[in-house]
């Protein structure tokens, strides 16, 4: 399981390739959901890593879909991508994921130092 204690906050805008900026954010919202598909947060990261495409739109959707006023389906989301630029876009995900998330190892590392509760 993911040490939420450890996710700082963080906010970016992408542009998914029709021009449009759209805030990103990592919330706990999109941490819970990416557990409940993939077991873990990590797990799902490693699906993306895979270049698994449900798994990058999945990925998108649950950082996209943050605010009650702005919902957009993990269809849409499917829509707007374009795949000439998907490993740019990706690119910028994840530097923003890093951002807001440290790095697996090191959070291994302080959870066999301490327990969780």
């Amino acid at each position: 399981m993911s040490d939420v204690r450890s996710v700082r906050p963080a906010k970016h805008t992408i542009d998914l390739g029709d021009g449009i900026e759209r805030e990103v954010y990592f919330s706990l919202n999109a941490m819970a959901d990416l557990e409940e598909k993939y077991g873990s947060v990590e797990a799902a990261f490693e699906k993306c890593s895979q270049n698994n495409i449900g798994a990058i739109r999945y990925l998108l959707w649950c950082i996209l879909n943050t605010k009650a006023d702005e919902q957009i389906t993990e269809r849409q989301v499917g829509e707007l991508i374009d795949l000439s630029n998907l490993s740019e876009l990706m690119d910028v995900v994840m530097d923003y994921l890093e951002e807001s998330m440290p790095q697996l190892e090191a959070l291994q590392a302080k959870n066999q130092e301490a327990p969780t509760w």
